[in-house]
């Protein structure tokens, strides 16, 4: 089998792996934070990569245009896309929440096509797109009478039409990035990108960003306005540039708070360490495979061989997080599957 062939199976067995840790880290972070700290990780694992197999002075050979494509792409694909996703990964089962947005994607790649690219649809494509919105029915509202109320009320047309953003948004930062590995290898294209995209979530989380997407019982009661204004006006930069105006001090606690705080701060630092790892396989690594299989196999087929992260992600969820597969949920997955390779292989 052909390089590219292989590097996106293999990438599509690293995301699955990753992702059943993504799902148990999802609790402890809020999403801008720990997809900070992924692409950090990843970004380091690039550099490495750079270093070691590929030629970083060709950073200085790389017309601006594409350089500016590279980073523009992967801020929409994974600065925008990622934490959304991670937003409806907080609240639904792995099981449910990839396949559904694996079958988004390939809708989303043949709709672009036909839209945007003037491609002529066949009547298999059509026909992959109808059994695909079958199978994120069955795995969306089919799937709310087995789960719990939180969880139901995210498989309703709220959790669809956050998926249908995130597979808008992944589409276009894969598209944008496409051309951008016309001019660039892989490993470098991978490195900037997920520089970018660490500087870009750090700072919006700075700004409060995080507070507005899962706001407290308070203040999920004020406008989305008003809720933008706080968030905004008690973030961190916000507090930051407080305590530096008002030359604030730090304060003596006693010694039982000052363990807590410690305890809390190992704690922290031990999950944002798993965090950063995860990361560095997940963005670093397995991005990295799947760049190498777009370029030398093409979108389709990658994203053909992809999909096998279905089958993948479902059984180590079954095993690792014990999460319920019932009958309907097997047949969303297989349903989604069958669609995606109406789409994609006939």
């Amino acid at each position: 089998m052909p390089i590219g062939e292989l590097s996106v199976l293999a990438s599509a067995m690293l995301f699955s792996m990753t992702g059943i840790v993504q799902k148990t880290l999802v609790s402890r972070f809020r999403p801008l934070t720990l997809g900070a700290l992924g692409s950090g990780g990843g970004a380091l694992a690039g550099l490495i990569f750079v270093l070691t197999i590929s030629d970083i002075g060709e950073l200085t050979r790389i017309p601006t245009l594409y350089l500016v494509l590279g980073i523009l792409g992967g801020i929409i694909n994974i600065g925008l896309g990622e934490p959304l996703y991670l937003l409806f990964l907080r609240n639904v089962d792995i099981s449910k929440a990839w396949p559904m947005v694996a079958g988004l994607l390939s809708s989303y790649s043949l709709l672009s096509g036909i839209f945007v690219l003037g491609e002529a649809p066949s009547r298999y494509d059509i026909a992959g797109v109808v059994v695909i919105a079958m199978g994120v029915y069955l795995l969306s509202f089919g799937q709310r009478r087995y789960t719990d109320k939180n969880q139901a009320s995210w498989l309703g047309f709220k959790g669809v039409l956050l998926l249908a953003l995130v597979a808008s948004f992944w589409v276009s930062g894969l598209t944008i990035q496409g051309f951008a590995l016309r001019h660039m290898d892989p490993p470098l294209l991978n490195m900037i990108r997920l520089s970018a995209v660490c500087i870009f979530l750090t700072v919006m989380s700075g700004l409060g960003v995080n507070d507005i997407l899962l706001p407290s019982e308070e203040d999920a009661a004020l406008g989305f306005g008003r809720r933008v204004k706080k968030a905004l006006s008690q973030g961190l930069v916000a507090r930051t540039v407080r305590r530096v105006l008002r030359l604030e001090g730090s304060i003596a606690h006693q010694d039982s708070d000052r363990r807590r705080r410690r305890f809390r701060s190992g704690w922290s630092y031990r999950m944002s360490g798993v965090a950063v790892t995860n990361g560095s396989i997940s963005l670093g690594v397995a991005s990295m495979l799947f760049l190498v299989g777009v370029q030398r196999a093409g979108l389709s087929i990658a994203a053909a061989l992809s999909s096998t992260q279905i089958f993948w992600t479902t059984t180590l969820s079954a095993i690792v997080l014990r999460e319920r597969v019932n009958p309907t949920g097997i047949a969303g997955v297989l349903t989604l599957f069958g669609g995606i390779l109406l789409i994609l292989l006939l």
